[in-house]
């Protein structure tokens, strides 16, 4: 998972970045210029299976759904 939290001591600045970028995302989805993420780079981003919304806004049940639907994913790949 891409679940960083903001305290992380084994690579500092890493979970205030991973915070940035969902800010960031949200902005952007709200039809708001940001000049630092592009959609190149939401596209490597959700390659790493980024998750975009956590905390009060994201149950377990969200990502469980996430994770089912990437094993559908690959499920649908090898046939």
């Amino acid at each position: 998972h891409c679940r960083v939290p903001l305290s992380y001591k084994e690579i500092p600045g890493l979970g205030a970045w991973v915070k940035r970028q969902r800010y960031l995302f949200k902005q952007m989805q709200a039809g708001e210029s940001c000049s630092t993420l592009s959609s190149e780079r939401v596209d490597m981003l959700n390659t790493l299976g980024f998750d975009w919304i956590v905390g009060k806004g994201c149950s377990p049940m969200d990502h469980n759904w996430k994770e089912k639907y990437g094993q559908l994913v690959d499920f649908k790949e090898r046939m």
